[in-house]
This record gives structure tokens, C-alpha cells and sequence, in this order.
């Protein structure tokens, strides 16, 4: 796996809201399938995956 997916993971798993924003692409958008809203910009979704890792304590990334 490359290692800035590895990193995304750890950091997601934590929640730590600051250090996934660096690792997300400028223009990064996320689009949840259970909400209408495209979340845009490296600190919108930073702060919704930041939370991810604190809701779901048992958090895995599968591709």
C-alpha cells in the first residue's frame, strides 16, 4: 500500500483533523452517500474524516 494511504489511515483512525488536512489534494471533494452536500477544500473534509475515527472506533479502510 503506499505509504500516504497508510499515513491517511493511521490519522483517520485517530481523528486527528490537522494532520489529514496536508495529506488531502488541494481540490479534494467528498461526496457521502447518505448526505447531499459535496464537502470541497482540504478543511471541510479534514474535519468530517477527522470525526470519522472519533465516531466509529473501529474504523478500517478496505479498497
Amino acid at each position: 500500500m503506499h505509504p500516504t494511504i497508510t499515513k491517511m489511515i493511521d490519522v483517520v483512525a485517530n481523528g486527528d483533523a490537522d494532520q489529514i488536512a496536508p495529506l488531502l489534494a488541494k481540490d479534494v471533494r467528498f461526496m457521502p452517500p447518505t448526505y447531499y452536500k459535496t464537502w470541497t477544500g482540504r478543511v471541510p473534509v479534514a474535519a468530517v474524516l477527522g470525526h470519522v475515527g472519533q465516531v466509529f472506533s473501529d474504523f478500517k479502510y478496505r479498497r
